[in-house]
């Protein structure tokens, strides 16, 4: 199942592999194609397929039928209407089909055909709609039948508004778009899904919150629960770390300066200098290569706390760490919180309101689905750019072979407490590293030369030719 949604909105509905809508304001939408040959379930075809499209969340479904293929598209719009579940269905074979709904009460945007289903059985509710020959028709879920409004954005529309959004901090340019596309996905699964619950996935909730904020959430609102969650990582890593808790203690550091609260910032990256060594058990697989996968990256990953850590209370502008806990005596908790100390809140979404899902009873865990997406884009990052022990560390993970040769760009990469771009040019079989960085201080390229080290801020080293990553060793004969 994929999240559709708006910005605005968060997550409208889940998407079923074979492109079944559910979702628990406007309920549950199947589709078949009845095409020359016969009725089409997408459920039981063997030409079914699924994709994303450039990483948004606008989910796009395809069967075959003869002489092309129909193609089912599912997004989430804002309109005046309020957020809407739009599905486009687009015939780009040379012959009509119709395709039929289980129900009835959509907006169309071309009526449905008057004349009986036959061929198959169907629910009673049911609608057939007609599509010409490379058309397609739109229905919206839930608002009680008639025609579409004007003006609706396309999926084309959709996705090109989401890459405004999605595709930056980092922005990547590589020889293979695959990590570029996940990095994406994952980003707009975290966008939509509700925020992990800071008590029970203090890290979790940490880079859940920085995507977010990135990505046009006011970071102000959460400044409570950010301190509390940074407090609970901070405590559960005094003796071993983890990747994960260094990179969730940096995106509290993150929000908490975009929250103009630079001493509180300042203070979360001193507790993430004064961390105990790193586990190897946490870290990203440093054998791993970059169009590899990231690894079982999960909420099991995440540091818990020992416990909740009470009594954080209302940000004051300008406060350190200290200043905003000893603020809370006689503060209201969180975002939004009644009842002070100690009452629930809860997760918050884009424009500071509580967020469901798709089913509309999101537990206070928050969404999972987002969870293990942050942790992954947390390992992408990791993989690309890191500050570790006071050094720059860049392209970590073995450069695949396939790379040599061909220009590799990464720009505005967050690292603890600043931003990394830097790219990567050939001359011959050497690599040549430019970079431009908010840190001063030692840099190393593990996945191009783990010898080599540079130093300061900005400028460029012309490396020696890396030899191949060495194939992974399998057991057995």
């Amino acid at each position: 199942m994929t999240i559709i949604g708006t910005l605005a909105e968060g997550a409208l509905a889940d998407v079923g592999p074979s492109g079944q809508i559910a979702s628990g304001a406007s309920g549950t939408l199947n589709w078949w194609v009845a095409a020359d040959d016969r009725w089409h379930t997408p459920a039981d075809e063997i030409t079914l397929r699924q994709s994303r499209l450039e990483g948004a969340p606008v989910i796009e479904t395809a069967i075959r039928v003869p002489s092309g293929d129909v193609v089912h598209r599912a997004f989430g719009v804002a309109s005046g209407l309020g957020a809407l579940i739009v599905v486009e269905i687009e015939n780009r074979s040379p012959l009509p089909v119709a395709v039929a709904f289980d129900r009835k009460d959509l907006l169309t945007s071309r009526p449905p055909t008057t004349m009986p289903i036959e061929g198959i059985k169907l629910p009673a509710d049911s609608i057939v709609v007609p599509i010409g020959k490379s058309s397609t028709v739109r229905v919206v879920l839930g608002r009680g039948g008639g025609s579409l409004p004007p003006g609706l954005p396309t999926a084309d529309d959709v996705v090109r508004g989401w890459l405004r959004i999605l595709d930056r901090s980092p922005r990547l340019v590589l020889p293979d778009d695959t990590v570029r596309l996940q990095l994406l996905a994952d980003r707009a699964d975290v966008v939509l899904g509700s925020l992990p619950s800071w008590s029970t996935d203090p890290a979790g909730f940490l880079l859940s919150a920085a995507e977010k904020v990135r990505c046009g959430q006011p970071a102000e609102p959460l400044v409570d629960d950010i301190v509390r969650a940074a407090i609970a990582v901070a405590k559960s890593a005094r003796k071993v770390s983890t990747r994960w808790t260094r990179a969730a203690l940096s995106a509290a550091s993150d929000v908490l300066g975009l929250a103009r609260q630079p001493l509180a910032a300042a203070d979360v990256l001193r507790m993430l200098s004064t961390l105990g060594p790193v586990d190897g058990n946490g870290s990203v697989d440093s054998d791993a290569s970059l169009d590899g996968p990231a690894g079982s990256v999960g909420v099991g990953a995440a540091v818990g706390p020992g416990g909740p850590v009470a009594g954080v209370g209302p940000s004051d502008s300008g406060a350190s760490l200290d200043g905003l806990v000893a603020g809370s005596v006689a503060g209201p908790v969180g975002v939004g919180a009644r009842g002070g100390p100690g009452a629930p809140v809860r997760p918050v979404g884009l424009g500071g309101r509580s967020v469901g899902g798709p089913a509309g009873d999101r537990s206070e865990a928050g969404d999972l689905r987002a969870s293990h997406a942050a942790f992954r884009l947390a390992a992408t990052r990791d993989g690309l750019a890191a500050l570790d022990d006071g050094a720059l560390l860049l392209l970590q993970r073995d450069v695949p072979a396939a790379w040599f040769g061909q220009p590799i760009e990464v720009h505005d990469a967050p690292v603890a407490g600043g931003s990394v771009s830097f790219a990567v040019r050939w001359h011959g079989e050497r690599p040549a590293l430019l970079w431009e960085s908010t840190h001063t201080g030692a840099v190393r390229c593990l996945g191009l030369d783990p010898n080599w080290t540079g130093q300061g801020s900005r400028g460029e080293a012309l490396l020696p030719a890396p030899a191949p990553a060495p194939a992974p060793a399998h057991a057995g004969p």
